[in-house]
């Protein structure tokens, strides 16, 4: 097996991939139709707003959630490489934090019980720093996101069966609360 990419390797290619992506998307005029209906999505945006006043802690992890739910951050195999799909994610996650200035964020990075305990915690907290680096590298606010690397030592299912230790394979973001 190689060893997982550096951080540094990492930040260089969200940078790079970035610098791509905004010179990649052309700019699209703005049509009557789509005015209205952002003026329309805007009164949401309103009535929304003051809700998130009541608690920006409770809403911010509400919205980390949902992101995450739609797909799991992935990896290559026994690598620390972020998987393509996953980035669009993080950078969500990013843009959120930027918004939410009293929030504090931890990752976790978890692995399953297969192989040897001591390279599963260095692998889970190369992931863990792989995604803290990347949430950087897109605009997240450095000094609110930790990173730790637990290993196989919080399991969330069996590891007797493949589809436990998938389950168990994992990044873990929990807002932990203010500054």
């Amino acid at each position: 097996r190689r060893p997982p990419s550096t951080i540094e390797d990492i930040i260089s290619q969200a940078e790079e991939e970035a610098v791509a992506t905004e010179s990649a998307s052309p700019a699209v005029e703005q049509q009557p139709e789509a005015a209205a209906d952002e003026e329309a999505e805007a009164g949401d945006e309103t009535q929304t707003t003051a809700a998130d006043d009541a608690a920006p802690e409770d809403d911010c992890a509400d919205r980390i959630g949902d992101i995450l739910s739609a797909r799991r951050i992935g990896f290559n195999s026994a690598r620390a490489d972020i998987d393509n799909r996953s980035r669009e994610q993080l950078r969500e996650i990013a843009a959120l934090l930027a918004d939410c200035p009293g929030v504090r964020l931890e990752v976790t990075g978890h692995t399953d019980s297969s192989g040897n305990t001591s390279r599963n915690r260095q692998l889970s907290g190369y992931r863990a720093d792989a995604v803290r680096a990347f949430l950087i590298s897109v605009g997240a606010p450095a000094n609110r996101i930790s990173a730790r690397g637990v290993g196989s030592s919080e399991p969330i299912a069996s590891n007797a069966t493949p589809a436990g230790r998938e389950q168990n394979r994992r990044i873990e973001m929990e807002v932990i609360g203010e500054n």
